[in-house]
Formats: C-alpha cells, sequence, structure tokens
C-alpha cells in the first residue's frame, strides 16, 4: 500500500492562474476511472487557514474520466507571496473511501511592480 503523492514545490507569481494537473490511481498505482466520485483539493497558508478550496465543477475539470485525468485551476491574484501547502482528496460515492491522493508546497513569488493586474 502507498500513501499520497508529494509533489515536488510549485512556484506560482500572484496573479497567475494555480494550474496543476493530476492523474488520479489508486493504492496500486492502477488509474482511476473519474465515474460516482467526489474531488476536493484545498490551499491553505503558512498560518494553516484555507485560502482556497476547489470540487468538480467548481475548479476542477474532469479532462479524462478514464484515464482518470483532472485539473485544478484557481486565480491567485487575492493571495500574498508566501508559502502554501495543499492537499487533493477523493471519496468513492459507492462505498465512502476516502483517500488523499496529492499533497504539497506551493511557493507564491511576488510579482513585478507593475505587473498585476493584467
Amino acid at each position: 500500500m502507498s500513501g499520497p503523492t508529494t509533489h515536488p514545490t510549485l512556484v506560482y507569481y500572484v496573479g497567475d492562474t494555480i494550474l496543476i494537473d493530476v492523474q488520479i490511481t489508486d493504492a496500486r498505482g492502477n488509474i482511476l476511472q473519474l465515474t460516482d466520485i467526489d474531488v476536493k483539493w484545498i490551499l491553505v497558508d503558512e498560518q494553516n487557514a484555507t485560502v482556497a478550496v476547489c470540487a468538480i465543477g467548481s475548479g476542477i475539470d474532469v479532462i479524462d474520466v478514464n484515464g482518470g485525468k483532472i485539473e485544478i485551476s484557481t486565480p491567485s491574484a487575492t493571495l500574498a507571496p508566501g508559502m502554501y501547502r495543499d492537499q487533493l482528496r477523493l471519496k468513492t460515492q459507492a462505498d465512502g473511501y476516502v483517500t488523499t491522493q496529492m499533497v504539497g508546497l506551493i511557493d507564491l513569488k511576488p510579482s513585478l511592480p507593475g505587473a498585476n493586474p493584467m
């Protein structure tokens, strides 16, 4: 049995759209079909305050149902520069099985003066 994937530190700049592609797998690394599931992605700041929450249809798009691929997308324009932590969780509706798929750090850098807003 394996635990969640820890992604490398992702670097974005204030004003960038945070965009993360993920392939959902089971504990053995087999690709999961994305039917009858709930997916939730959470981003917290250095004080552990939740600053973004995405779900399917609200910041998470299913790109390939049979291939287990999703895309997480959220703007960072309202976020301050700093280190953030993220977590992606999955719940199967049939049996209520919950698993953490991915965790990691996001380093949000300040943009150059005058770069925002676009």
